[in-house]
């Protein structure tokens, strides 16, 4: 008698292998080949059905298990539907957290989130929503006021240098209906980097910011305008990948500058307000933009030399980007001149003098931290290009071992994610000595704070 407990027992299931389910015989779903399959000498196959998303949503039924849970008839049928539903509950959400999250027994409740919906009162005026979603324009529209004006105005404050969300939708307001399509269009493309949904969204409304412009350009035109459209332009241009057209917008803006017809515009008035602003702006892109590239320099800012004003999104005084600026000029004559000479050490000399003379004392201690971050970033720079010390110098190690331990303490431990720590973020990494113990913690550190940085910054 066979003890059928002995036997193997193997029921047919839609797993088997082809060749049992073709014979109807129990597999025993052996991989690469089947019991059966092989005392047989026959070739063992599995095969594997996929469905896909798209095929259910094109034959209105659902995909997989979807609404298998649900005791009545869903009114959703296919995951098309659920995507639209969601989309036009979409909101932008802040979270104040400042810690890095190690555990999964967590829940939102822990956190403060803060739904910021743009008020209805910002725009008095009625403008031509048909060429987009109402809430995508409003979603849009509200993450360029939390997430991009912000970066004008880290801390919050009024005064010089600083240009408020406010400011902008003043002239919004007198009718500019092209600078509405075009604050659209930079937070659509700030958006885009995480859904492509808003690729499209930024090209419509630039587009159509394009053709409104047209429209209304005159020779009437008041310069604040025009400039305040190439100075959101340029935001757009930046956000769209770094777009090449960065010359074009500072030559033209340079133009706009010395051929103003509002010179006679009282100081306290937003057109004033615009014109130093977008002044300030390009002078300080090309400056910056110059320590990365032999680049000509446009823009004049020789009146920045002593120029003691704290401007809180440069996060430094107007005369530290005059010493950046020559120090560049200086690295570029460098090759036609001897590095050796009583002039060019007189010269260096002078430069070095003026940063140990730069102070900086601001009622924010944080922010008294990045402005130092900037000052040792610049004597990184200016001994590096102009004395020729390396990442394994002595001076060079300490100094980046400074800056390190000092953006740590504002991106990592802080939360601190202002847009100026870029630059003294770029000079310390360049800088990093691959010999050095500590290599590959300040590589790794780097990646983490560039990481933070990268959700709210201009490119």
């Amino acid at each position: 008698m066979v003890n059928k407990t002995s036997q193997a027992k193997h029921k047919r299931s839609t797993k088997g292998c082809s060749e049992c389910r073709i014979k109807r015989k129990a597999c025993d779903e052996l991989k690469p080949n089947c019991s059966r399959c092989k005392i047989k000498g026959v070739k063992c196959i599995y095969k594997v059905n996929l469905r896909f998303r798209d095929d259910s949503s094109n034959k209105q039924i659902a995909f997989g298990r979807e609404g298998v849970w649900s005791k009545s008839k869903a009114s959703i049928q296919t995951s098309e539907d659920l995507s639209k539903m969601a989309f036009n509950l979409a909101y932008l959400h802040k979270t104040n957290f400042k810690g890095n999250l190690h555990f999964i027994n967590t829940s939102n409740t822990l956190y403060d989130f803060t739904m910021t919906n743009l008020s209805k009162n910002y725009f008095s005026m009625t403008f031509n929503t048909q060429i987009g979603d109402s809430s995508a324009t409003q979603y849009a529209l509200s993450y360029f006021k939390d997430n991009v004006s912000t970066i004008f105005n880290p801390l919050s404050l009024e005064g010089d240098g600083t240009l408020d969300f406010g400011s902008i939708v003043q002239y919004v307001n007198h009718g500019c209906i092209h600078l509405f399509y075009l604050l659209i269009a930079i937070g659509s493309c700030h958006l885009a980097k995480s859904n492509k949904y808003w690729q499209l969204q930024a090209k419509i409304y630039r587009a159509a910011a394009h053709q409104e412009f047209i429209k209304r350009t005159s020779s009437d035109t008041k310069t604040s305008e025009i400039l305040l459209y190439t100075l959101l332009l340029c935001l757009f241009d930046l956000a769209n990948k770094c777009d090449d057209h960065w010359s074009i917008r500072i030559n033209t803006a340079k133009w706009l500058i010395e051929n103003n017809n509002e010179s006679n515009v009282d100081d306290y008035t937003v057109e004033n307000r615009i014109l130093r602003f977008s002044d300030d702006f390009f002078s300080y892109q090309e400056t910056m933009g110059r320590t990365a590239c032999r680049n000509t320099s446009i823009f004049s800012i020789e009146d920045w030399e002593n120029n003691d004003l704290m401007i809180p999104w440069m996060g430094c005084k107007k005369s530290l980007v005059s010493i950046l600026s020559d120090i560049t000029d200086l690295s570029f004559e460098k090759r036609n001149i001897n590095v050796h000479s009583n002039e060019f050490q007189g010269m260096v000399s002078k430069l070095e003098m003026k940063l140990n003379n730069y102070n900086v004392s601001t009622g924010n201690w944080l922010f008294n931290i990045g402005c130092i971050c900037k000052i040792n970033a610049t004597k990184i720079y200016l001994n590096c290009s102009l004395l020729n010390y390396t990442p394994n110098s002595s001076l060079i190690k300490e100094l980046v071992k400074h800056l390190a331990n000092d953006l740590k303490t504002l991106i990592i431990y802080n939360g601190v994610n202002w847009h100026f720590l870029l630059w003294p973020l770029f000079i310390m990494c360049c800088e990093i000595d691959p010999y050095d113990e500590d290599c590959e913690y300040l590589r790794k550190l780097s990646l983490e704070m560039f990481e933070i940085l990268k959700e709210k910054n201009l490119g």
